[in-house]
């Protein structure tokens, strides 16, 4: 339940797991912790490509530091992501480390960061404490939009050629089959060695937020299986659960 933090259905919800570009939310978690001037101007270096998914620019390419957090979240760049944790002008090891010490802030015990964009395996965590850091994330409005934006423009700013719209990976913001549900925010993320990861935040179409639940499904078969398994709990809950906020603690019906 993401107003009361209580915990409709869990199961091993504790086992340490590769999130791969889940990674990102606390990549822009920590980048605006740190100072990143949401408002400034970046570029995106040669140095910042790890491959897997980028924005397919040339080094020295610039563009607005709201662009970059889209590119990061909605298109899940990892050049962009590594380009928004230089811009914070810490050496990514630095950065890294700032990650760290915000999840221990967070007292996220099983969860731990090497890089900032989630394309290394030992950047591991848990369904609970994704579910937790999250939260916290979606909790800052900025990158609640965007995380759940389903498609971005952007344009770089000394390079007249590159404009493109790019849609999320997260298909339950506009695939019709998932039409009864609203997304709010959301993250993917997939490895080989990880499966399908997603955390996603929604409520019934048409219904308040008061009815809303954060999923966390760690090790999908499929992008589909993530999102169809994200939808059907939701759904679960929502038939299944006594919504009325007179306590913390939500009663079976």
């Amino acid at each position: 339940d993401d107003q009361t933090g209580a915990i409709l259905a869990a199961q091993s919800a504790g086992q340490s797991w590769p999130i791969a570009s889940i990674t990102k939310l606390m990549t822009a978690k920590t980048a605006l912790d740190y100072g990143l001037d949401g408002g400034g101007i970046g570029s995106v270096e040669d140095e910042d490509d790890v491959g897997g998914a980028k924005l397919w620019v040339y080094g020295g390419t610039t563009f607005t530091v709201i662009d970059l957090l889209k590119a990061t979240l909605v298109a899940s760049a990892n050049n962009a992501a590594n380009a928004i944790a230089r811009l914070t002008g810490f050496e990514k090891e630095d950065f890294v480390s700032k990650m760290n010490l915000v999840a221990q802030s967070l007292n996220l015990r099983s969860t731990v960061f090497v890089d900032p964009t989630g394309i290394e395996v030992d950047n591991v965590s848990t369904a609970r404490e994704v579910a937790y850091f999250a939260s916290e994330v979606f909790a800052n409005e900025n990158l609640r939009k965007i995380a759940g934006t389903s498609g971005i423009h952007i344009e770089a700013l000394n390079d007249d050629n590159y404009t493109r719209d790019i849609s999320s990976t997260n298909w339950l913001l506009y695939d019709s089959a998932y039409d009864d549900v609203y997304v709010t925010a959301g993250k993917t993320g997939y490895l080989p060695e990880a499966g399908w990861n997603l955390v996603v935040r929604m409520h019934p179409m048409g219904d308040s937020e008061d009815k809303s639940v954060l999923i966390v499904l760690l090790g999908s078969d499929g992008r589909r299986e993530s999102c169809d398994d994200a939808a059907t709990l939701a759904r679960w809950a929502w038939d299944n659960f006594n919504w009325e906020r007179s306590s913390l603690n939500l009663a079976t019906e």
